[in-house]
């Protein structure tokens, strides 16, 4: 069965601290108790901090694949263990050099491998 839905989150990484917006695709490959599934989620990573006012932070593409077990502890609620990558994109600009309005920009990808426990319901 193959489920759509919407989430977020929040991660902290050293640069900054980032709010992921997604759309979440699920499939599950069974349809007993215990279940393998996959997930895909595909949204936009908004910076959550601003830690300098003369710094602009930008967000951008947010992606996370992952594989897991669910176990349907009834016919609407169940348990789950994943374990996935993540990227996140992000760009920093800010004052350079001596010269007045001088400025860069730094692109970040934030790169993660990710370990999860949830509950569905």
């Amino acid at each position: 069965a193959l489920s759509i839905g919407a989430g977020t989150g929040i991660d902290f990484y050293q640069i900054n601290t980032v709010l992921p917006l997604y759309l979440a695709i699920t499939g599950n490959l069974s349809k007993k108790k215990l279940s393998p599934f996959y997930q895909f989620n595909l949204g936009h990573a908004f910076p959550w901090s601003k830690e300098r006012e003369e710094y602009d932070y930008s967000g951008g593409l947010y992606w996370e694949a992952s594989v897991g077990l669910q176990s349907w502890v009834s016919e609407t609620q169940a348990l789950f263990f994943k374990i996935g990558l993540q990227r996140q994109n992000i760009s920093i600009e800010y004052p350079f050099g001596w010269t007045a309005g001088g400025r860069t920009i730094q692109e970040h990808r934030l790169e993660r491998l990710r370990a999860g426990l949830g509950f569905i319901f």
